[in-house]
């Protein structure tokens, strides 16, 4: 049999398409939780956009065995067909570097870095050393703080993460960091308090966190807590306890879809 050659043109059209299904529902993913309904009538802290590379789970537990004592952890995992992820740092991650630019205002612009400051440090030890890096240079930080004076929809932050598995090794990386520096719909600068809760819950999310149902945990979807909840800490620690990309089964969500 006569082997016949790849026709170059339809292979790179065939990568080009992957790309876009992939930035396409990244998009979408987005704008859903854009549209999420604690978001629908309140301004709200956006839900964690992550661009996964997944292949399979290495190990797999069941649901029963994953999620005793974690708080919302596995409730708020995205499932699909009976299946969630585990999705975080590597555990061997030393420091966790974050670049905090001023926001290039006049007056509260101090005021505001330092909200911002004060809320990523909320998880200052949970589970890693948190370092703030003040301007370009040095070791380089692992993500910076943008600033929007325009913040999409009715979204007061948002953060983008990038979760690999290499060779059996899995990474995780803040692909962005997004602050609100006012209030959707209004147009009024926000209070410095919200910057600070707004920025600790994007931190969460930053560190492999999902939504939590209870509006008195500093991940619930809007800004209805004032600090971190027992809940917040224990839902960390128990996302630290689990493998890295751990794949959850539950065949009770599987036979509901």
């Amino acid at each position: 049999m006569t082997r016949r050659p790849w026709n170059t043109l339809a292979l790179l059209a065939l990568i080009a398409a992957v790309g876009l299904v992939t930035r396409r529902t990244l998009e979408e993913r987005a704008a859903a939780q854009t549209a999420d309904a604690p978001c629908a009538d309140a301004p709200c802290v956006g839900g964690p956009v992550v661009d996964a590379m997944l292949g399979s789970p290495v190990v797999t537990m069941e649901e029963r065995l994953a999620c005793r004592d974690v708080a919302y952890l596995c409730r708020g995992l995205e499932w699909n067909e009976g299946m969630a992820r585990v999705l975080r740092w590597d555990e061997t991650t030393r420091v966790i570097r974050a670049r905090v630019p001023a926001d290039g205002r006049e007056g509260d612009a101090r005021a505001v870095r330092d909200a911002a400051i004060r809320g990523i440090l909320a998880w200052q030890g949970n589970p890693f050393p948190i370092q703030i890096e003040e301007r370009d240079g040095g070791t380089p930080a692992d993500f910076t703080v943008e600033w929007m004076a325009q913040p999409p929809g009715a979204q007061l932050g948002q953060a983008g993460t990038r979760w690999m598995q290499v060779n059996g090794k899995a990474s995780l990386a803040v692909t962005s960091f997004r602050l609100a520096l006012v209030s959707p719909g209004t147009g009024d600068a926000l209070p410095a308090a919200q910057i600070e809760l707004t920025a600790a819950h994007e931190m969460g999310h930053a560190l492999g966190l999902p939504h939590s149902d209870n509006e008195r945990d500093v991940m619930y979807p809007t800004n209805t807590a004032r600090t971190l909840s027992a809940r917040d800490y224990k839902a960390m620690q128990a996302l630290y306890r689990l493998p890295n990309g751990l794949g959850i089964w539950d065949p009770a969500r599987k036979a509901d879809q």
